[in-house]
């Protein structure tokens, strides 16, 4: 008997009880993948081609409008359920498409009321992602 193994799949193998012959026999095998999802946390501005970017490589996303952080912009948090050998290749795609950079927010003024305002602004550093692994039990699509 000869089993086609795809990347990340294990085998388990199933004895039916003895047939007439007194033999053991052998069932068809069942195919577990071994799975993760992963949760990306992104700049609203980096998710749309992070998205295209996944979605040419053949990997499907759901996509998720979330709001926090320092300036409170807004974010995406993109959900990726994925055969664990495609892990590493998602996060490259994930490195490559939601970069950081930095941003002069709007200025505040301190001590306005009293007339000797001073400006300040200070670069900040937003962008780029946030990604958490986890292993996933099963996956169904129905």
């Amino acid at each position: 008997m000869m089993v086609k193994m795809h990347p990340g799949c294990m085998i388990v193998a199933v004895f039916m009880p003895m047939s007439r012959s007194g033999r053991m026999t052998l069932s068809a095998p069942i195919l577990y993948r071994t799975l993760s999802m992963i949760f990306s946390i992104m700049h609203d501005e980096d998710a749309d081609q992070t998205t295209a970017g996944l979605n040419e490589a053949g990997i499907s996303v759901t996509r998720l409008c979330s709001t926090g952080g320092f300036l409170r912009a807004g974010n995406t948090t993109l959900l990726l359920g994925v055969e664990d050998h495609v892990v590493e290749k998602a996060i490259e795609i994930i490195r490559n498409h939601a970069r950081s950079r930095t941003v002069i927010p709007p200025p505040l003024v301190h001590g306005a009321m009293f007339g000797s305002g001073t400006v300040v602004q200070n670069e900040i550093k937003v962008g780029g992602a946030t990604v958490f692994v986890r292993g996933v039990d099963a996956m169904i699509k129905v």
